[in-house]
Parts: C-alpha cells; structure tokens; sequence
C-alpha cells in the first residue's frame, strides 16, 4: 500500500514531504479517541509521512447499518 501511495504521489508530482495532513476511515470497533489517535499516527508512519498537523477520523457502520448488497435487494 506504501508503495502505491508513493507511485500516485509521484504521478501527481507531489513529494512525501508536501503531506501534513491524513484522513483515516475505520469501522466502529475503534471506540476511544487516543487509539483513533494512534492508528492515524500508525498509519501515517507505515506511509513514510513524517510532519502530520492535521489528522481526520471518520467512523463509519454500526449495528444498524444495512448494505442493499448483502440483504438480497
């Protein structure tokens, strides 16, 4: 995934360097915010991005989602 993240950068011409910010999408499981915290930090490392000052969580799902694909619709 880091590799492909570093191809679509230099495609774009942008440098790793550039990236100060990352927005991370996960599903309910991650409940507490310092462990949403340290998965962005984890995920930011993992993909060589070394000043973050901005960082995004999003949640997405829950018990009550309901996907069209898996209730035969």
């Amino acid at each position: 995934m880091a590799r492909l993240c570093r191809g679509a950068l230099e495609m774009g011409g942008i440098s790793i360097d550039e990236i100060d910010g990352l927005g991370v999408v996960h599903t309910t499981a991650v409940d507490e915010r310092p462990i949403r915290i340290m998965l962005a930090n984890q995920v930011a490392n993992y993909l060589g991005i070394r000043r973050l000052r901005y960082i995004d969580v999003a949640e997405f799902g829950g018990r009550f989602i309901q996907c069209p694909c898996l209730s035969g619709r």
